[in-house]
């Protein structure tokens, strides 16, 4: 076996620099055939870093080979199977879950494969150690030099003393086997090498310890002189340390005292700076600007400038942070500053109520179609913004005082100028015709007027509040009006939408019919020119668009009411309702006023519910008790009327569907007219031919009719009989005078109903002579009179009225 592990290292691991550890002979999955030999092998590289392989070895005949290899870190299981019942079998699980499995000849070749691939782990391997299972494994500290028989595996017998050569002893000797062309087989001629070069080099070094004799002497004799020179450098040495060490001691001493002088002057400059800091601080307010926050004038723009620096000044120490706060001089100094600008501020905040409560007392323009302005009174207060700007950073709450003062003062003024601003118009109106295009264009101007002097309000009142108050206007993210500045302008106009209404109502009452909707398209064009997010007057105006929207919305609805209900105080004929010609003069005259507008939807629906108002109207004035006329006709006159207004304003789309509806309810309404009072003219002719139709309906074939007693041909002629031309026109003529009176006169209306009626008497009668030709062949039986007689009939009777 010494042999074969011989073979094995010469032939497959000794060229690749690697050194067999153990192998093992096995078969693979319990082969049944015999193959060639095959051994599972341990082996390591030689060189450092170490890395252990397992190789798959074959036995052929031209020597081993190496069939597969793995690493032995990829290897994650070592399977004995069975640890109760000895067996040769074992398997070998790596990283990727793939298994191998293994027969080892012998099971004393298995374990001492195994124990050799757990000794080679837990040396190579510091982490990723494969699992050892269903194994009993050797303990670490026990010695390995146990032997373990078999004839498979073979080890070196080693006694208690061995110790293996280390990986980088054994390369070393391959290299000189190398050197000296040598096989691991021939180790005795290795040693008689060895020993003979041992010998050469002994003799070399006694001749060269022989001839070096009289320089070591010499070499001695230096030495002890270099000795002694030494001890004297070191004496020299230790001197001048002490020296050294004197003179470090004094430097110290000297820098100590340099570092206390140079303390003393920091100090002395530190303490020099902070009381020139603290003289300026308590300069800061001079007593001349005490006096003036103590006894303040603001009568001349002068006085106004000197208050403006002391309250600077009082400022800027009030809110100055100083490490002298501590001080009593400083504590005095502040509480006097404190008090003397509470009196500034008490007295600016009384000076400046006393302005606002003058403004009451200013003198009115006599120009009344102008708004009132206040350009006076804010270039007055416009001179203290920067001192109102000081107590809104010092004094929050006097500001906040301050600010609510004045929108309470100008609230009541601005209410005031514009009811006497609209107040003036209003009488104004009154004397004011509403009839012409050109009068209700007077009052369209009159809107724009107004609205343009708002206009001037609001902005200068928004300008004053942002430079007096301080507020900011534009909101620098939205670029619209601050929700700070809507929040203090929104009180002071907000009563304006309600007086333009009431004043928009006054216009209206000239002419409400057309003014409502033309001064709400006369706004509805200026919304480009004020439709501005920076400025607040932009949503005063759409207040102003949409207080006179609702009056719109108010007339118009009130006018859908008055074509909804329809009362009649007493019986009387109905005729055709007034609210058709009004809604027809009031949707053309609107649809002229609208036009093409951005808002000409609003009219679109409003048209659709008029429309709708009309119908109801005309459906409850044909049900109304007091009504003489049949509410057949109501609707039928109506409908007609209302459709034929509505096909004159085929150009409002709105209206298209809605005047389908009505086309379809007066065609409705025309057939039940007639048929209430057409009826059946021809009356023994039609109850005996709807004897005959319930017959053929019975299952009576038309051509056997005849046969039968109640409607045989005598039967027949006696039907027709009954009915001749003349009393058959006295009849037509008769039923003219009826609808001549259910209309009132209305020969359009009477043509339309006449025609219908005509038509339907005419079905009839081809209906009987259709009947005849079918039930009664070849009878030559005919009415006593021609369809050219009825024709001649209808023609002669409209003809005589």
């Amino acid at each position: 076996m010494v042999a074969l592990r011989a073979d094995l290292q010469r032939s497959l691991f000794q060229d690749d620099e690697e050194r067999l550890l153990s192998y093992v002979n096995v078969s693979k999955e319990n082969e049944k055939k015999k193959r060639k030999e095959t051994y599972l092998c341990i082996a390591s590289t030689v060189q450092q870093p170490v890395v252990v392989k397992l190789y798959l070895v074959r036995a052929k005949e031209d020597g081993f080979h190496k069939k597969e290899s793995f690493m032995l870190r990829d290897i994650k299981i070592v399977d004995g199977i069975n640890p109760r019942k000895p067996q040769a079998e074992f398997d070998l699980v790596f990283g990727d879950n793939r298994r191998r499995n293994f027969f080892a000849t012998s099971l004393s070749g298995k374990e001492s494969f195994i124990k050799e691939l757990f000794l080679v782990s837990h040396k190579f391997l510091p982490i990723q150690k494969p699992e050892f299972v269903n194994i009993k494994l050797p303990d670490l500290e026990s010695p390995k030099n146990e032997l373990i028989p078999g004839d498979e595996v073979v080890q070196d017998v080693q006694d208690e003393d061995y110790h293996p050569i280390t990986q980088k002893e054994e390369a070393d000797f391959r290299r000189m086997l190398k050197q000296f062309n040598l096989e691991l087989s021939e180790a005795k001629l290795f040693n008689e090498k060895l020993t003979q070069m041992l010998a050469d080099l002994d003799n070399t070094n006694i001749e060269s310890i022989m001839a070096s004799e009289t320089a070591v002497a010499d070499l001695i004799d230096n030495l002890e002189q270099c000795d002694d020179y030494m001890k004297f450098l070191g004496d020299r040495l230790s001197a001048y340390d002490t020296v050294l060490h004197q003179v470090e001691e004094n430097v110290e001493v000297i820098e100590e005292k340099a570092n206390l002088g140079q303390v003393e002057r920091d100090n002395l400059h530190l303490l020099l700076n902070s009381l020139v800091e603290f003289t300026e601080l308590m300069a800061t307010v001079s007593p001349e600007q005490l006096e003036l926050l103590q006894r303040p004038k603001f009568g001349d723009q002068a006085s106004v400038n000197l208050g403006l620096e002391a309250a600077k000044r009082a400022h800027q120490f009030m809110s100055s942070e100083s490490v002298h706060s501590n001080l009593d001089a400083f504590k005095e100094g502040m509480q006097t500053v404190r008090t003397a600008f509470g009196v500034f501020v008490d007295t600016f905040y009384s000076y400046v109520s006393a302005t606002m409560e003058n403004m009451r007392d200013r003198i009115p323009l006599d120009d009344s179609t102008i708004m009132p302005k206040h350009s006076a009174v804010y270039r007055q207060l416009q001179n203290f913004s920067e001192i109102v700007n000081i107590i809104r950073i010092s004094r929050p709450n006097v500001y906040q005082r301050l600010l609510d003062n004045y929108r309470q003062h100008v609230t009541t003024i601005f209410n005031q100028d514009q009811h006497n601003f609209y107040k003036n118009h209003e009488q104004k109106v009154n004397t004011m015709s509403a009839s012409s295009a050109s009068d209700l264009n007077e009052f369209g101007s009159l809107m724009e007027l107004v609205s343009a002097e708002s206009e001037i309000v609001v902005q200068a009142e928004q300008s004053f509040l942002q430079k007096f108050f301080h507020i900011p206007s534009i909101d620098p993210n939205t670029q619209q009006v601050s929700d700070s500045m809507r929040a203090v302008i929104r009180p002071i106009f907000e009563p304006m939408a309600e007086i333009f209404q009431r004043f928009g109502r006054a216009c209206c009452s000239r002419n409400p019919s057309l003014l409502p909707a033309t001064l709400f398209v006369r706004l509805v064009s200026l919304l480009p020119r004020y439709n501005n997010p920076k400025s607040y007057f932009s949503t005063v105006f759409g207040n102003f668009v949409v207080a006179m929207k609702r009056i719109l919305d108010e007339q118009m609805n009130y006018r859908l009411d008055s074509y909804r209900v329809q009362k009649f105080t007493k019986r009387q004929r109905i005729g055709t309702l007034s609210s058709i010609d009004e809604f027809h003069r009031v949707i053309v005259e609107t649809d002229r006023i609208f036009g093409e507008s951005e808002r000409r939807s609003d009219f679109e629906k409003w048209a659709v519910k008029l429309c709708n108002g009309v119908i109801e109207g005309i459906d409850n004035a044909a049900m109304s008790p007091n009504s003489k006329s049949p509410a057949s006709i109501v609707r039928l006159e109506n409908f007609h009327k209302l459709y034929l207004s509505l096909s004159e304003m085929r150009k409002i789309s709105a209206l298209d569907d809605i005047r389908s509806q009505v086309k379809r309810k007066y065609q409705e309404n025309m057939k039940i007219y007639v048929f209430d009072y057409l009826g059946k003219p021809l009356e023994k002719l039609h109850l005996f031919f709807e004897s005959v139709e319930f017959a053929i309906s019975s299952g009576v074939r038309p051509e056997e009719v005849g046969f039968q007693q109640q409607f045989s041909r005598g039967e027949l002629k006696k039907a027709i009989s009954a009915h001749q031309g003349r009393e058959v026109k006295k009849g037509l003529e008769n039923l003219y005078a009826k609808v001549e009176k259910h209309l009132g006169g209305d020969s359009q209306l009477l043509q339309v109903v006449w025609r219908d009626m005509q038509q339907e008497f005419l079905s009839q009668i081809k209906h009987y002579q259709r009947l005849i030709s079918q039930c009664y062949p070849n009878s030559r039986l005919n009415l006593e009179f021609t369809i050219e007689d009825v024709l001649r009939y209808f023609s002669e009777i409209a003809q005589q009225h």
